[in-house]
């Protein structure tokens, strides 16, 4: 009997609950245009609020129907796959371990060549040069350069032999050096700068003699005309440009005219000197 009056109880207390959850349910429901749950409501930080079964049993079902999609949608698996990808690292510079087929070293400055002495044995290689055996004396300067104890006259001997053998290209570089690299040695020096430039000149197919040239930079403008000077002891002595191709000179403070250049015919050109040519006079 009291059991049957306690499942009475029960059963009233049940449709009571269930006529009033909805009510309660309003109440605490979060007003309108707000999100999240209500401040009374929110668990404490750091605990997680339980679900209930339904709840679960909905988040279940939809995590199994997100993964059944996931699994048939490439679209949707490339998405996973990158989100859980971890972070690049950033990239750093290396430099490369072979270099590049066009790549060149920066060219430094030639150091100035320090004067020496005339080294062992060029003695003998000037006298062969004296004897016009250029081959061998050639030979022997050359050597003296490879091995570093040449000097400046050893380069000038050198240009002389390559000239004498028709090598107007490696007697060219000759000159150069020594007019460049000589700076104590005036006589020596200037020879190689006047040398050199004749051989240039005939090299570009400029007469190689005193005539006077069209392009010579000694030409000075003077109304309608140009004119070279030439300094006497009186002052000076010029010529105008209509003398071009003759060969005028200056002896004794005299002004002196050879005449139409021989060499040229009074063009100031001439065939130009190739290596292997006969030597020019």
């Amino acid at each position: 009997m009291v059991r049957h009056k306690f499942g009475k109880q029960m059963a009233v207390t049940a449709i009571l609950l269930t006529t009033s959850l909805p009510a309660i349910c309003e109440e605490i429901k979060p007003a309108s245009g707000t999100t999240g749950t209500p401040e009374t409501t929110k668990p404490p930080t750091g605990v997680v609020s339980p679900k209930t079964s339904s709840e679960a049993s909905t988040t279940d079902a939809s995590t199994k129907t997100s993964t059944d999609k996931a699994s048939t949608d490439p679209a949707t698996t490339t998405s996973t796959t990158t989100s859980t990808t971890p972070a690049e690292t950033p990239k750093t510079y290396t430099w490369p371990t072979v270099l590049p087929p066009d790549w060149v070293p920066a060219k430094a400055a030639p150091e100035k060549p320090k004067e020496k002495p005339a080294p062992a044995g060029q003695a003998a290689a000037v006298k062969l040069y004296s004897q016009r055996k250029f081959a061998p004396a050639a030979a022997m300067f050359e050597k003296f350069i490879k091995d570093g104890t040449a000097n400046s006259e050893t380069h000038a001997y050198l240009a002389y032999c390559e000239y004498s053998q028709r090598h107007y290209t490696k007697a060219l570089k000759q000159f150069d050096w020594v007019a460049k690299w000589t700076p104590n040695n005036y006589k020596l020096r200037t020879s190689a700068e006047s040398s050199g430039a004749i051989l240039r000149g005939q090299m570009y197919g400029i007469c190689p003699q005193p005539c006077l040239k069209q392009n010579d930079p000694r030409w000075q403008r003077v109304g309608d005309h140009r004119e070279m000077h030439w300094t006497t002891k009186d002052g000076w002595v010029g010529v105008t440009d209509h003398h071009v191709g003759q060969l005028i000179s200056v002896k004794n403070d005299q002004l002196v005219n050879g005449g139409v250049c021989p060499t040229c015919g009074g063009t100031g050109r001439v065939t130009p000197l190739k290596d292997g040519d006969p030597n020019p006079h």
